[in-house]
């Protein structure tokens, strides 16, 4: 049976469902339906308005799952559709500050409101464990055990991988002993997937072995209570082929964050108390479009009464602005520098497959058709302010 979204959200907010569909998502989720708790709870809390002091906090890193800033994203509801679902699989892909991981605490901050246990890993802080195969996997079981709360046995771990192999090793201690020992869903969260790019064949493995997690859910009821969500800010396939069988990515829902909409930018300004009709909204777009970042950090400076409109808009494209720190995001990338001269100058045709994508994975570029232009005006008058 098939699950809407609007059916989805009332359940999470507490409004009555058809009795058989509440027993359906309960069950999805590995609960007792009989045991979730009083659906009326009150949503007042949650839909207040944002504190002073939230607003006062500089917008850098993403958003706490119960931050009253956030601006609910397209496919947010499908995704959660797709988590209740045994071995859900969502992969949330964006450039850089595009609110790839707010949406992801978000996700996850469901799950513990469904009874739910969520595990958060950001695969940048692997480190040395990226060296070879068995020691990232051996992190990996490590970190998601930690995030559980179950003692990982290493001896019984290095006895398995021993006779089996790394890659199934870790299959089988997820199988055998991690998952066993949680007895409700868990929401696992793996943050900057694309640091793997770096490590071509760990990457073809470890994304491989996730494949196989979704696969085995099928036929397996310990894999199916395990539900995958994937954020990267690069296609990955681009820079390491998989086969299609062996991929993560070719499975699943797929949530590709776009940017905010006019009625989008100016329901934040209004978050942020900022009393904005549709000119003030346009008058921003049109020189950072709808970037998340972008967009939040100019009503953030505003808010705060460190400038107005008009004055951020003046200097925004220099290194004196606002925008400053973030404008020079290729100072020390001079091939990628040289990349976006070009495309501001609208010569980007011999630019190869991999520099778009770096370009893109960065926010700075966007594709139109086979074209590659400035994602917004800002960049492009940046940039061509430099050559």
């Amino acid at each position: 049976m098939q699950i809407s979204p609007s059916t989805l959200r009332n359940f999470l907010k507490g409004i009555p469902v058809d009795r058989e569909i509440f027993k359906l998502i309960c069950e999805g989720l590995g609960l007792k339906w009989n045991d979730v708790a009083d659906p009326g709870a009150d949503e007042d809390a949650a839909e207040a308005e944002p504190h002073q002091d939230e607003i006062l906090v500089y917008p850098e890193g993403s958003l706490p799952k119960t931050s009253r800033l956030y601006v609910q994203r397209p496919g947010e509801e499908r995704a959660l559709v797709e988590l209740c679902q045994p071995g859900g699989l969502v992969r949330i892909y964006a450039p850089r500050r595009m609110g790839k991981t707010s949406l992801l605490s978000r996700l996850l901050g469901q799950a513990e409101g469904l009874n739910a246990q969520s595990a958060y890993l950001d695969l940048t802080q692997a480190g040395e464990a990226f060296g070879d195969l068995a020691s990232f996997l051996k992190w990996f079981c490590d970190s998601v055990a930690l995030e559980v709360k179950h003692d990982v046995d290493l001896d019984v771990y290095e006895q398995i991988v021993e006779r089996y192999g790394s890659s199934h090793g870790c299959k089988i201690y997820f199988k055998q002993y991690l998952l066993p020992e949680v007895e409700q869903t868990v929401f696992l969260g793996l943050d900057r997937v694309d640091e793997l790019i770096k490590y071509p064949e760990l990457c073809r493995e470890f994304l491989g072995l996730l494949r196989l997690f979704r696969e085995d859910s099928r036929h397996s009821s310990v894999f199916a209570k395990l539900r995958l969500i994937l954020v990267y800010s690069k296609d990955i396939e681009v820079y390491v082929p998989l086969p299609i069988d062996r991929s993560p990515f070719s499975v699943g829902f797929l949530v590709e964050l776009p940017e905010f909409t006019a009625p989008q930018v100016l329901e934040l300004a209004e978050l942020y108390r900022l009393q904005w009709s549709d000119t003030e909204v346009q008058s921003l777009m049109s020189l950072v479009g709808g970037h998340p970042f972008l967009v939040r950090l100019a009503l953030y400076h505003i808010a705060c009464q460190d400038t107005t409109l008009p004055e951020l808009l003046e200097t925004a494209p220099s290194r004196v602005g606002y925008y400053g720190e973030y404008l020079q995001v290729l100072s020390q990338k001079p091939e990628l520098l040289t990349a976006m001269q070009k495309v501001v100058a609208g010569d980007s045709t011999d630019l190869n497959e991999i520099t778009q994508h770096d370009l893109y994975s960065l926010g700075l570029v966007k594709f139109e058709g086979n074209a590659v232009i400035p994602s917004c005006e800002l960049y492009r008058q940046y940039y061509q302010n430099l050559q």
